[in-house]
């Protein structure tokens, strides 16, 4: 997460960083966008799949110049297309960014509150399957209004965006890319239901831990550990026998490591679902954790083991 500083207005200089090559080409190496503090760390009222988020990416990376704008963006349909037959999916996910809602948190009158606001105002396409024309877009004020005062941001690579396969694994990666910077934090404890959130499980989805591990979270560090800059572990906190948090913790490949991931990212994507299946996830308690299961199987665990 880099921090910005504030221009004597107040605003937010989350703007002043620039889009760099073409984030629509995923064989740009170089490519890199920014994206906000605000809209990394969101609770998805409306559910977004994969394909939506890498969409609304690209339209807010396309806009970048000029998003505090109140103005209508356009950009070609076609590209969009990338190696797909038809546009059935763009479509799908253009419908579903339509009445997209999210949470995020914000600053008002120098106190946090969870502000409500949709992703887009006005969306429209070429009502054909023809590749030319254009797609028209504009941002809601209250959109507009939170990217222009945002101060702390994350750089992502487009190339890496392109990557995922999964869209918890997509935002587990911004939410690490959003921390990776602050200067002595290497770790942050998040409550079960709160990292549900920021991944965009549903309520109703693996409700059991087992099943969140099992489909959500080992797998969205096995597609992060592969393909992003930095390894990173998780660890389980309990009360009582359930687990109630989770801990991320996060450090920078070293040089040889971050040489294997730029060669996997921009090799061919055979080679990274091979990866991908040859890699496994340990997932481990927390020295308190384990502690305090100790004591639970065993009644005559010392009690200087068990966490205050």
């Amino acid at each position: 997460m880099t921090d910005a500083p504030q221009d004597p207005q107040g605003r937010g200089r989350t703007l002043s960083q620039p889009v760099v090559g073409n984030p629509f080409d995923p064989r740009h190496r170089h490519a890199s966008f920014v994206k906000p503090s605000e809209l990394i760390d969101i609770v998805e009222i409306t559910p977004l799949s994969l394909h939506d988020r890498r969409v609304f990416i690209l339209l807010l990376a396309h806009a970048w110049d000029s998003i505090t704008e109140d103005k209508v963006h356009r950009v070609p349909k076609i590209i969009f297309k990338g190696s797909h037959t038809s546009y059935d999916r763009l479509v799908a996910s253009i419908r579903s960014l339509m009445g997209a809602q999210v949470e995020v948190l914000v600053t008002i009158g120098g106190k946090k509150h969870i502000q409500s606001i949709h992703l887009l105002s006005t969306i429209a396409r070429p009502h054909d399957e023809a590749s030319d024309g254009f797609i028209y877009y504009r941002f809601p004020s209250e959109f507009r209004k939170v990217v222009q005062n945002s101060s702390i941001f994350a750089r992502l690579t487009a190339e890496v965006m392109f990557c995922f396969r999964s869209k918890y694994a997509l935002a587990l990666w911004e939410i690490i890319s959003k921390r990776v910077n602050l200067r002595h934090v290497k770790s942050e404890e998040f409550e079960i239901d709160r990292i549900r959130q920021l991944l965009g499980v549903e309520p109703e989805q693996y409700k059991l831990h087992a099943d969140l591990e099992r489909f959500v979270l080992k797998p969205a560090l096995k597609e992060v550990n592969l393909f992003g800059g930095y390894h990173v572990q998780m660890e389980r906190r309990r009360m009582g026998k359930r687990v109630g948090w989770i801990i991320l913790s996060w450090q920078q490949k070293d040089h040889q490591d971050l040489k294997a991931t730029y060669a996997l990212v921009g090799g061919h994507s055979a080679a990274r679902a091979a990866a991908l299946q040859g890699t496994e996830i340990i997932v481990v308690d927390s020295p308190e954790a384990r502690a305090v299961q100790r004591a639970e199987d065993d009644p005559f665990a010392p009690l200087d083991e068990l966490p205050l």
